[in-house]
């Protein structure tokens, strides 16, 4: 009998160890869970809306990439992080916007940041290459949003017709009409009859 006791109560002992090992790894799944919630609230989410730009960018021979954008320099220009948490500076291209302390580039960079906001800070950036600066050259899509074509469409910033050829084939006129359209409406940087071109004030302030 005293045997007999002595295995089941080692018997009852594994039980209650198997059960504290299943219960820690429960415990260590549902953290890890939530802070992959945390980082990433909607893993997918943007590639799914984006697909079409994706697709159509891939065809256009651009590469894309899959980035979370980490600061706002202005209107035109982002930091990012991208999935291997390498970092980089985005020039939006094919547009240019006030710069910061020029008139409207506040208004400007808000707008951007506003965009980036509402898609909790994740882009997909298609981009054939970087500048002498070491910045990409890019598009930044966000909720199948064109966010360059938006900076345009609301009067936050000029088409940069220096570089028209770089745009993907279909954004060229896109582009153009939506500043014509922002302009004819007098909305954002246009509600001034007389705005100053990012290029000429540039001149004008020249960095030391």
């Amino acid at each position: 009998m005293k045997n007999n006791g002595n295995f089941k109560n080692a018997g009852s002992s594994r039980a209650k160890t198997w059960r504290n090992i299943l219960l820690i790894l429960g415990a260590v799944a549902l953290i890890a869970s939530y802070i992959a919630d945390i980082r990433d609230p909607h893993p997918g989410m943007e590639t799914q809306d984006n697909r079409p730009f994706v697709e159509q960018a891939l065809k256009d021979g651009f590469q894309t990439l899959h980035a979370r954008v980490t600061r706002v320099a202005d209107g035109d220009t982002v930091y990012i992080k991208d999935d291997e948490g390498k970092e980089a500076r985005v020039r939006l291209l094919g547009i240019d916007a006030p710069e910061s302390k020029q008139a409207y580039g506040v208004q400007s960079a808000e707008h951007l940041k506003r965009n980036l906001r509402d898609a909790e800070y994740h882009v997909q950036v298609i981009y054939r290459g970087r500048d002498q600066y070491g910045r990409i050259i890019g598009k930044l899509v966000a909720d199948g949003k064109d966010l360059n074509l938006d900076q345009v469409s609301t009067g936050n910033a000029w088409v940069y017709r220096n570089y028209l050829k770089d745009l993907q084939p279909g954004d060229k006129n896109l582009y153009l009409k939506a500043e014509d359209n922002a302009r004819a409406k007098r909305i954002g940087l246009w509600a001034d009859p007389n705005p100053q071109n990012p290029r000429d004030w540039r001149r004008e302030h020249p960095r030391n």
